[in-house]
């Protein structure tokens, strides 16, 4: 499965009786006839960036053996916040992700989903567990929903 999102193509509509064009916009490149579009489930999975996760969640197995070390709140928030810059990185470069808002959403899926499992963020006074464990299922629901332009993908 490719990670863009699969986009239905715009329809052509009559301008005159002489030419035709896509409404609104050429219709993306890399988008084969062939292809559905994705659906909602298809594009929740893509707009998670799984891989980025499981990297976050093997450093924190090791940071958590480590807790004595004086360290180990600075050690988390650099983990989070380079493995966040990279999400996009390694979207658009390895995954070929053109979309800026699926850039955009996978990177603060990352950020939801971390803050969920608690992270850096258990390091801050007013810090309760609560919050992103509600914000997390909610912010998974909602992007689902968002279909990033044709021309974009």
């Amino acid at each position: 499965m490719k990670r863009s999102i699969i986009v239905r193509p715009k329809t052509l509509i009559k301008k005159d009786d002489n030419e035709s064009e896509i409404f609104g916009a050429q219709r993306a490149s890399n988008i084969k006839s062939d292809e559905t579009p994705d659906n909602y489930l298809n594009r929740l999975i893509k707009y998670i960036p799984a891989e980025i996760i499981a990297v976050y969640s093997l450093i924190e197995g090791i940071l958590k053996s480590n807790k004595s070390n004086p360290n180990i709140a600075n050690i988390y928030w650099w983990v989070f916040a380079i493995l966040f810059i990279m999400t996009p990185i390694y979207l658009f470069k390895a995954q070929k992700v053109k979309s800026i808002l699926h850039l955009i959403i996978s990177s603060f899926s990352y950020a939801v989903w971390v803050s969920a499992l608690g992270g850096p963020f258990v390091y801050l006074d007013n810090y309760d567990p609560m919050y992103p464990a509600i914000l997390m299922p909610l912010y998974t629901f909602a992007v689902g929903f968002l279909i990033p332009n044709e021309t974009e993908e």
